[in-house]
């Protein structure tokens, strides 16, 4: 009966999803055919945005842009738009974001954006196309690892959007396991949870799946999870030894959603070789000669991202048109470290150090602090020290590395940085 209930009250979503898996099915690879979909949807949208949306109006006669392109390749001509732009449009035009949605700010500027329902329904049906390709039915009981702070306010508006919450989560067979509570007592209970409840898809942030998986992994208690159909991670960048920690506990495949607070759901891996396929037709997608993913709105007028870099670095297996095979999404441009190699300072991205103390066993936890030339790694471990295995794995990358600008720390506990969205941040760099 609440299938049934639920098919009624999300008939619109379920239609255009079936429109969109019949959409994806019958084009396939047509390079030519996508490629047509996306310049006439461009071209509509951009017609549109130059004329009434005033960003765009001066940005075209500023830069000299054409009303329309007839190539995907034209679109170099239209210069990157950055955060920090459209940060200052809006802060000058808040009529824009009557209807908003604010960044995490993992980049270190949180941000609202111009975010309606056209936008959280394009989201929506991007997310559930992944899903679906994972065998993941919409109403299939779910078990959610998130934060969410705005169901936290203590108001009025606050209590009433944290009830309608629970209710919408009662009728989508959703369980909510809080991101923002990861002690041992709490790891336990979302695992007798999630075996208990027979959940058959868990999603949630990545750092806090891997921690689950880590704690069922030190326990000696046997926990049914055949019942799980797929694991999926988002909102933080994973690599492949996180995704085999989570598989050996659950015995299920895990797979990556890609997306932004400012775009949705971009992207999913749903194959074995775990590349996360961007999705065509809401989307262009490019990437600048620094690898950092470019995209552009081809679906909603209200303020459409136009050129926008996203600030997120990716590494391309390949790509036709601008459907794009992402092998691993690195993380934020600008979480950069500074080491010194051969007596000169040189810049690393974070990831390098994060992985590298990821695959070191028995780590449990760690926080990556930059003060000045001083790196400080506090770590949680049965270990004495990770030195030796922390410059074993970095010399592989770089040699003649001066070690004396590191600090390593062995503590109980790491207080990192928890954002507002619950995430929590690996690395602090402090200017």
């Amino acid at each position: 009966m609440k299938r049934i209930f639920n098919k009624i009250l999300l008939f619109n979503r379920l239609n255009h999803l079936s429109n969109k898996k019949k959409l994806y099915k019958k084009i396939g690879k047509d390079i030519n055919h996508i490629s047509t979909i996306q310049i006439d949807s461009f071209n509509t949208i951009w017609n549109y945005a130059f004329k009434n949306i005033e960003f765009y109006s001066d940005y075209a006669f500023k830069h000299k842009l054409p009303n329309k392109i007839k190539d995907l390749d034209e679109l170099n001509q239209f210069p990157t738009i950055t955060k920090s732009q459209l940060i200052d449009f809006f802060s000058a035009n808040k009529n824009y974001l009557r209807n908003s949605i604010k960044t995490g700010g993992s980049s270190g500027k949180p941000a609202e954006f111009p975010f309606n329902a056209s936008d959280q329904q394009s989201s929506y049906l991007r997310a559930y196309l992944g899903r679906s390709r994972l065998n993941i039915d919409p109403f299939d009981k779910t078990a959610l690892v998130w934060g969410h702070s705005h169901l936290f306010e203590k108001n009025f508006t606050g209590s009433l959007k944290y009830f309608v919450r629970r209710l919408k989560d009662h009728q989508l067979n959703i369980i909510r396991l809080s991101a923002y509570n990861l002690s041992n007592a709490s790891l336990d209970k979302y695992i007798k949870i999630i075996s208990s409840r027979k959940i058959k898809f868990l999603i949630g942030y990545a750092s806090c799946i891997r921690r689950i998986s880590e704690r069922i992994l030190e326990s000696n208690v046997s926990y049914d999870f055949g019942h799980i159909k797929s694991i999926v991670v988002t909102a933080e960048t994973v690599d492949a030894h996180d995704i085999r920690i989570i598989e050996k506990a659950f015995k299920s495949e895990c797979h990556v959603e890609y997306g932004t607070a400012e775009a949705g759901v971009l992207g999913y891996s749903f194959n074995a070789d775990k590349f996360v396929h961007f999705f065509w037709d809401d989307y262009i997608y490019q990437i600048n000669s620094s690898n950092n993913l470019i995209i552009t709105s081809i679906y909603n007028r209200y303020f459409p991202l136009i050129r926008y870099d996203t600030e997120d670095l990716v590494e391309v297996k390949h790509s036709f048109a601008s459907h794009i095979y992402v092998e691993k999404i690195i993380g934020r441009a600008n979480d950069n470290l500074t080491i010194e190699v051969d007596s000169k300072k040189i810049s690393v991205h974070s990831e390098l150090l994060t992985h590298i103390i990821k695959s070191i066993e028995d780590v449990k936890d760690f926080l990556i602090t930059q003060k000045e030339n001083i790196i400080e790694i506090q770590f949680v471990s049965e270990k004495s020290s990770i030195e030796e295995a922390f410059f074993q794995k970095l010399e592989k990358e770089y040699k003649n590395i001066n070690k004396k600008l590191f600090i390593f720390i062995n503590t109980s506990e790491v207080n990192k940085i928890v954002l507002p969205s619950g995430k929590k941040k690996w690395v602090i760099v402090e200017k």
